[in-house]
């Protein structure tokens, strides 16, 4: 029989797998960095909560973002190193995603989307 302990951490877990599945689901809307900026500010749950760190991961990598003069919108500045350290595949599989639209949009360029596809496969 499991402790106390591990029933709480199993919860915990399906918790966040289950926050994550939503997080994504939201994510995947986004076609806009302003629009995946809202994903991450929209409903940021508190320190510590359920969810929290799919929010900071998400900050994270938006973050390598900087405004550019148009077009495209923004650039990625490939000193930063765009992979959240503690994000899971199918975050990174969410934000390679998020930046083929990104390119599609034109709000970054072709080549930054190209280069988040290489960081992101190496990253396994």
């Amino acid at each position: 029989m499991a402790s106390k302990a591990e029933l709480r951490r199993e919860r915990r877990r399906q918790q966040e797998e289950l926050y994550e599945a939503r997080f994504l689901a939201t994510l995947a809307r986004a076609r806009t960095v302003a629009e995946a900026a809202a994903v991450v500010y929209g409903s940021m749950p508190s320190p510590d909560a359920t969810g929290r760190l799919r929010h900071t991961n998400l900050q994270f990598f938006l973050d390598a973002f900087h405004s550019a003069s148009p077009p495209p919108a923004y650039a990625l500045d490939r000193r930063h190193p765009l992979v959240p350290s503690q994000s899971t595949a199918r975050e990174r599989s969410a934000y390679l995603e998020l930046a083929r639209r990104l390119a599609q949009s034109g709000e970054i360029s072709y080549d930054d989307s190209a280069y988040i596809e290489r960081r992101m496969q190496s990253y396994v």
